[in-house]
This record gives C-alpha cells, sequence and structure tokens, in this order.
C-alpha cells in the first residue's frame, strides 16, 4: 500500500445533547471505534473529552485507504443513525510533514 492509497481520517462525534445516557454513550464510542478499525491498521489516535468536562466527545485519528472511505462513511451513518446521532464529523485530508530546523 502507497502513502498516496491512504488518506488521514479525522473522525469526531459527541453526546453534547444528551440525547445518550452513559450506558448508551460507551456502546457508541465503541461500535464508531469498532467500524473504523474495521477499515485500518493505521490508527494514530483515539481519545475522549476529560472525565469532568461538560460534554462527551471523542475523537480517532486513522489511515485509511481512499478506496474504503465511501464504505468507512456508510459504516458510520450507520451506527450514528442507530443511536439517534443528527451526524458524525469525518475530515479527510493530506498530511503535510514539516521537518524540524536544524
Amino acid at each position: 500500500m502507497s502513502k498516496s492509497d491512504v488518506v488521514s481520517v479525522v473522525i469526531q462525534v459527541g453526546n453534547s445533547d444528551d440525547k445518550l445516557c452513559q450506558k448508551d454513550w460507551h456502546r457508541y464510542v465503541h461500535e464508531i471505534r469498532r467500524s473504523v478499525l474495521l477499515f485500518t491498521e493505521d490508527l494514530h489516535f483515539d481519545g475522549c473529552s476529560r472525565g469532568d468536562s461538560q460534554y462527551q466527545n471523542a475523537c480517532i485519528v486513522a489511515g485509511i485507504r481512499v478506496s474504503c472511505l465511501d464504505k468507512l462513511c456508510a459504516e458510520l451513518s450507520r451506527v450514528g443513525g442507530r443511536y439517534r446521532q443528527d451526524s458524525v464529523a469525518v475530515i479527510t485530508g493530506e498530511v503535510t510533514f514539516i521537518k524540524g530546523l536544524g
């Protein structure tokens, strides 16, 4: 797999509208994570907002094959719909590596 076959993807979900109780939020984030892992072996970051934060948010960053991006988005939409979510944020883009000086 060449670097040109992979796009960096940031997936963000939240529960600031309190539609999900804690148990459902846990299940939702778990299913989102599992969905991403179906399409990548290149997980860069997986984290959530602080436990004492007013809002519940989760973010996953991964390298996804371009050929799998539509399938990933369809899967995320399916999971989001199952948990009554209005949307799942998906940001895609090329990574630019900035070399250090010195």
